[in-house]
């Protein structure tokens, strides 16, 4: 009868891997002295076929990296935890702690750790059978590259589609990826223990192929092999695998002799009682750890809780700073769209700027007569005034004269036949204000026309206001918003809606 645990031989080659690539990889950060001592030993131990001793080390140091918190090194243990069960023949729970061990692995971004675990994985479900998980694991190998030297990589990506194949009962094709990988450890001269391993695999896959003499020419010159070599850790599982195979061929006294071999060297091996005590303490320390977890992701919730509840106070915040502001946005949308029509209005009244002039003078005759003191100081009559006003609405109403940058009271001044004193006197007393913003309303009267005249559509806001006088795009915005209360584009957009709404209705 062929039993899974036989299969693992073939395997062993990735075990023995992972110590010697684990032991490179980490030197330095290997900072706590009896952590690295427990796994030093514990890996001389699993080299030796000290199985008991070997898990009894690995659990001292499960435990101390537990204490001392390097999560590393407890990955570390984990691994070699699952390498030792792996030989043991309790397939399931070394992959539990394969798996453990590569999802430690891939949250602490340590990919050759990753590509270990995954190729333990891998032999552990082909000699379970499941060649699904056993492809799936293959894949995740593929994609971990340059991690582990070159030669060792391809040597094990030869031996992984052997085991593969043998789990999906391709035995031809499996004992061809497995021989290709003997020849190829041979030309890249790897160690000794490549070939006794994968030659142990092959003569499993014989085993499962019902080919017994086959398998027992491969085992004994294993056996051959290990004894020289001194590799004494897989002599009991080819002491194994010849009594199965003397057993398919009914050979009941060869195979009794075999497997009391294989039951002398085991009670030698395992050590049961040092065994026993070292899974309680595998127990008790993944229990703390397991509880450690536990607590810690328990403040992670109540923090996150905290956050969530911030979260959505401010979210709630917000969302009435953006009610109150479409509010508050509709509100001076339309105060602008009142401002918009009454500078039409506006526009549009100063196309009769010599009405208004005439008003304007008399509103100040009015005010003179009303007064004595006023009309004692004041500097000109107010027929003068009337006169004056009159000429100076003319020249304003001239675009092209107002639209010189260089336009100045001066100017105006002479334009009128009069001097700067009586003209800016004029103005002061009929608009209030001064020549400098009497100009600038005139100029933005004119750029509110030009902004909603389809000639002018080809025009930048910026073109229309160096066209009219200003040199500055930030001078022409502040004397718009100035005289209008909005921006040129806020006014355009505005004063082009109102006119679509009067169209459509």
């Amino acid at each position: 009868m062929i039993t899974f645990a036989s299969m693992k031989r073939g395997l062993y080659i990735l075990l023995v891997a992972v110590v010697a690539l684990t032991s490179c990889s980490r030197k330095a950060e290997v900072k706590d002295q009896a952590v690295a001592n427990a796994i030093a030993k514990g890996k001389y131990y699993f080299a030796n076929g000290q199985l008991a001793s070997s898990l009894e080390c690995f659990t001292k140091g499960l435990k101390e990296a537990q204490i001392h918190g390097n999560p590393y090194l407890y990955n570390v243990c984990q691994g070699n935890l699952g390498n030792i069960y792996m030989q043991m023949g309790d397939i399931d729970r070394a992959i539990h702690y394969y798996q453990k061990a590569y999802q430690a692995a891939c949250a602490q971004n340590d990919e050759r750790m990753q590509f270990n675990m995954v190729s333990n994985m891998l032999g552990a479900y082909s000699i379970k059978g499941d060649a699904v998980h056993a492809r799936r694991m293959f894949r995740l190998l593929t994609n971990l590259k340059g991690v582990v030297p070159t030669t060792q990589r391809h040597f094990i990506m030869l031996q992984s589609k052997g085991l593969i194949a043998s789990a999906e009962k391709n035995y031809a094709q499996a004992v061809d990826f497995m021989e290709k990988a003997v020849r190829y450890a041979a030309e890249a001269q790897l160690d000794d223990y490549y070939e006794i391993e994968e030659r142990s695999a092959i003569a499993e896959v014989y085993l499962r192929w019902k080919k017994p003499d086959s398998a027992i020419v491969n085992f004994k010159r294993c056996q051959s092999m290990a004894v020289e070599k001194g590799f004494s850790i897989v002599l009991a599982d080819i002491y194994k695998g010849i009594a199965q195979a003397y057993e398919q061929k009914c050979d009941t006294a060869r195979q009794q002799e075999w497997h009391t071999r294989y039951l002398l060297l085991t009670d030698t091996l395992m050590g049961r009682n040092q065994i026993k005590d070292a899974e309680n303490i595998i127990f008790n320390t993944e229990n703390r750890y397991n509880e450690q977890a536990i607590e810690s992701l328990t403040t992670r919730n109540q923090a996150q809780t905290v956050i969530i509840c911030l979260v959505v106070m401010l979210a709630v915040l917000l969302t009435v700073l953006i009610v109150m502001m479409v509010r508050s946005k509709k509100r001076m949308n339309a105060a602008q769209q009142l401002l918009v029509e009454k500078n039409e209005r506006l526009r549009k009244e100063s196309q009769q700027q010599e009405r208004l002039l005439n008003q304007y003078a008399e509103a100040v005759a009015e005010k003179q007569t009303d007064s004595t003191m006023k009309k004692n100081n004041s500097i000109i009559s107010k027929e003068q005034t009337t006169l004056l006003l009159r000429k100076i609405g003319n020249v304003m109403s001239d675009v092209s004269m107002i639209s010189n940058s260089d336009f100045s009271l001066k100017q105006l001044a002479d334009a009128v036949g009069s001097n700067t004193k009586y003209v800016s006197f004029a103005i002061n007393e009929a608009y209030g204000m001064n020549f400098k913003s009497m100009l600038n309303e005139y100029r933005i009267r004119e750029a509110c026309r030009r902004l909603t005249s389809p000639e002018y559509d080809k025009y930048t806001l910026m073109g229309i206001g160096r066209n009219l006088g200003f040199n500055s795009s930030s001078t022409f915005i502040a004397a718009f918003k100035k005289v209008t209360g909005m921006t040129p584009s806020v006014y355009q957009r505005l004063a082009l809606n109102q006119k679509t709404d009067k169209t459509t209705s």
